[in-house]
């Protein structure tokens, strides 16, 4: 056998395949050993690839995406919000990495262009600059500039059209062009007026600031257009809503791309000495880092908490669920054995995505009696009472092992109490 290894071996080498055998095997090992990808947000505007991850992302069997706020603005150009198309234009453009747009998704960007060359024609643009590294083209660099300059101001023209029309987002603080004296070129916020650095703004209206001009009104219907009618960025933007969620809990984590830390009124609680204590309040209540559980009397099956499961235990017996919780209390991350293990490996990642499939039809077309009969055989056929089974067996024998635990030191307490008792 193991001369016939080494002539594979050798006639790899010889028709000079090494290279493309090491990659080969490298994969093979990878989607062996990877069970599942947690893509955790931001595949877009973080570096000049991103149409070819997606394009390897989406030939993996098992991969979940936890959209980053990147991402999010990318799925809404896509859609044809005009407002992200713009920031998804400015960033590529700030960045000098238009050619994810042009050459990876094939976006006409002409249109821009031409209204940029024509509106900023002597206007430098240094205050819209682009990160640029030596080897690119001045030119290039130059007219990325006003390109930037151009989508910018689009891009704050759309984003207070937005502000104004929904009042509720209490974002009236990034409404500025409104602030600007355009004769003086200063700006005045909370009572402080500021020179500006940049105070050529031809195409801005300063009666009617947040209105687009006829050239922009053009530029940006013929953008949406194009982001719309782009199949391959229509491709991965499906990929992205069929495997992805705002967050996702999974094997006891909850995986999220970022949060803000609110109190119980909706307030920014960062900083706050409970929030500082974060730390340590994990380590108090989980010393084996692992999740903690409790047995759900509503459903008779399993509720996994994280960290803060006493906390929600509390919340819980607020909530009038006191004469419920009693009778069970919180059970240390459960150890299940080996045959366990291999049979949630395999059917985990299918239930998991049989979840995620049915939620984004739900939320697309509704509900039905067929779409849940069809939901819950399929769960069945994945292997869902399996699933279920496993768990409530590994907190039993948790229960088990506790009470057993339990009864030795009651033992051991009352031979200790005899054994004084006699030597008295």
């Amino acid at each position: 056998k193991e001369q016939y290894y080494n002539e594979i071996f050798d006639t790899i080498i010889r028709i000079n395949r090494a290279k493309e055998f090491i990659v080969a095997i490298s994969q093979t090992i990878q989607r062996l050993v990877v069970t599942r990808l947690h893509v955790i947000g931001d595949i877009f505007d973080r570096g000049p690839g991103p149409h070819i991850i997606m394009d390897h992302l989406m030939k993996l069997e098992h991969v979940d995406f936890q959209w980053g706020n990147h991402d999010m603005v990318w799925m809404g150009a896509a859609s044809g919000h005009e407002a992200c198309i713009a920031n998804v234009i400015r960033l590529s453009a700030r960045y000098n990495n238009l050619d994810v747009l042009e050459d990876g998704y094939g976006i006409n960007l002409i249109p821009l262009v031409s209204f940029a060359i024509e509106t900023y024609a002597d206007d430098p643009c240094d205050c819209f600059g682009v990160h640029a590294e030596d080897h690119h083209d001045p030119k290039e660099v130059e007219l990325n500039k006003k390109m930037h300059k151009a989508i910018a101001i689009i891009q704050f023209k759309l984003e207070g059209q937005v502000i104004k029309k929904r009042p509720e987002f209490n974002m009236d603080n990034r409404l500025l062009l409104d602030k600007i004296d355009y004769e003086k070129g200063t700006i005045t916020i909370d009572g402080k007026t500021y020179e500006l650095l940049d105070s050529s703004f031809p195409t801005i209206d300063p009666a009617d600031p947040y209105r687009l001009s006829p050239e922009e009104e053009n530029v940006m219907r013929r953008l949406c257009l194009n982001f719309r009618n782009c199949d391959k960025l229509q491709e991965h933007v499906r990929f992205l809503f069929n495997k992805g969620s705002m967050y996702l809990r999974y094997n006891s984590n909850l995986l999220y791309h970022g949060c803000v830390p609110l109190d119980e009124n909706g307030y920014y609680a960062g900083g706050t000495e409970e929030w500082n204590t974060f730390g340590l309040a994990r380590a108090n209540t989980t010393p084996a880092r692992g999740s903690m559980i409790v047995l759900d009397e509503y459903y008779d099956t399993v509720c996994r908490y994280t960290y803060d499961a006493v906390t929600l235990l509390e919340w819980q017996k607020v909530n009038g669920k006191d004469d419920i919780l009693a009778e069970y209390d919180t059970i240390p991350r459960v150890l299940m054995e080996t045959d366990e293990l291999t049979r949630l490996a395999q059917i985990q990642p299918t239930i998991s995505d049989t979840v995620d499939r049915y939620i984004v039809d739900w939320v697309t077309n509704g509900v039905t009696d067929e779409s849940w009969a069809s939901y819950q055989s399929e769960l069945e056929a994945a292997g869902v009472n399996d699933l279920v089974e496993i768990y409530q067996t590994a907190v039993d024998r948790a229960a088990e092992n506790e009470a057993g635990s339990a009864s030795s030191e009651s033992a051991a307490s009352t031979s200790s109490a005899s054994s004084t008792s006699s030597a008295s």
